[in-house]
């Protein structure tokens, strides 16, 4: 039998884009692996989600009452390491990026996702920004695998870190995101009081992901008559750093909508209905909301930067400078006034689950 053990982190809840990639990663692994595998997740959080989980797992959590205290990153740094050696591991994957203090003869693999401590420092907290300052290069150097998540966090591992990454698995859309039934999308859009026309934006709402900009450029146009039938709905959590949005939303009920967290089928569904999906991030590892939103063959339009082109397979629209609210508004028009881009579903939702799938495979059975 084999032992993988896993950070946790990634699947504190809501599940993110890390965690729902990370999940994927595992998932294949489990259905690839030539021995009977068991993964033992290690976490001082019991509010996880593994709903998408489809393997063997034993749960580690710490349920020291000062361990439960501690911000995440500092507890599997320097207090995790008794609890996982006791579970004589051959494997762990440090799914955010980041190792434990481990024996010597567990073999170590790292999960590359961004360098956003490296290229938007300010958009990160004070913890998050510390520990990516202190571990993060020389856990990624230690490690003795490394999987990044496009050719653009390839090329920066290489050029930051000075390690060139084992392979590239671009993350799998799920097959949830699909063109829809439109009276399935008009009903289930009704019961989230929901109207069209709408623009779409999904993202947790914290500085990196520039929703504020957005914002600003609605009101703008709305201001300016444009896109007067329309609102702006934006899905996602407040993340950090959100008082500012969080004031031009309550200012501007009329024509912003707010959702909290969606299940995949209620965004489905929502991309589904847009006018335009709109992703103005100033950085991001990949992408994914952008490849979700072309698989349901919804016109987009994004930050114009090698991880976000590779996300979308070329077939969105691409912002100039998301740090200009004129620019933003200008994509937008633009994307009205031009006829509607061909959006070829192949590439963009089944082969990327196949690619997904061979890549993992082929690389696990390897190690």
């Amino acid at each position: 039998m084999v032992k993988i053990g896993i950070d946790g982190r990634v699947f504190n809840k809501p599940l993110t884009g890390v965690g729902k990639y990370v999940t994927q990663l595992l998932n294949r692994i489990n259905e690839v692996a030539k021995y009977e595998t068991t993964f033992y997740i290690y976490n001082n959080n019991k509010d996880i989600d593994l709903s998408e989980c489809r393997f063997k797992h034993v749960l580690r959590v710490d349920e020291r009452g000062f361990a439960q205290k501690m911000k995440p990153v500092v507890w599997l740094k320097f207090f995790s390491k008794s609890c996982i050696n006791a579970d004589e591991l051959d494997y762990f994957i440090g799914g955010a990026g980041f190792l434990p203090h481990l024996s010597s003869n567990i073999k170590t693999i790292v999960v590359v996702h961004d360098f956003n401590h490296i290229i938007v420092p300010a958009t990160m907290t004070f913890t998050q920004k510390i520990a990516h300052q202190l571990f993060y290069k020389s856990d990624v150097k230690k490690a003795d695998y490394v999987i990044v998540n496009s050719q653009g966090t390839f090329d920066k591992t290489i050029k930051y870190f000075k390690k060139t990454p084992d392979i590239i698995v671009n993350p799998a859309v799920d097959s949830v995101y699909k063109k829809l039934d439109i009276e399935l999308v008009t009903g289930r859009l009704k019961e989230l009081t929901i109207s069209k026309p709408y623009l779409l934006a999904v993202a947790t709402l914290e500085p990196r992901k520039n929703l504020g900009n957005l914002v600003r450029a609605f009101i703008k146009l709305r201001s300016e008559n444009y896109l007067k039938e329309h609102k702006l709905v934006l899905v996602g959590k407040f993340g950090w750093k959100n008082e500012e949005i969080r004031h031009l939303i309550n200012q501007n009920k009329d024509i912003i909508q707010h959702l909290g967290y969606l299940s995949n089928k209620d965004l489905a569904v929502l991309y589904n209905g847009a006018s335009l999906f709109v992703f103005p991030s100033v950085y991001e590892g990949y992408g994914m909301p952008v490849a979700e939103a072309l698989a349901c063959r919804t016109q987009s339009i994004t930050t114009n930067i090698s991880e976000l082109v590779e996300a979308s397979k070329g077939q969105a629209s691409y912002i100039g400078n998301v740090s200009d609210i004129n620019s933003i508004c200008k994509a937008i028009l633009n994307a009205f006034d031009s006829p509607p881009k061909q959006i070829i579903m192949t590439g963009i939702n089944e082969d990327s689950n196949a690619d997904f799938c061979n890549v993992v495979s082929s690389w696990f059975n390897l190690i």
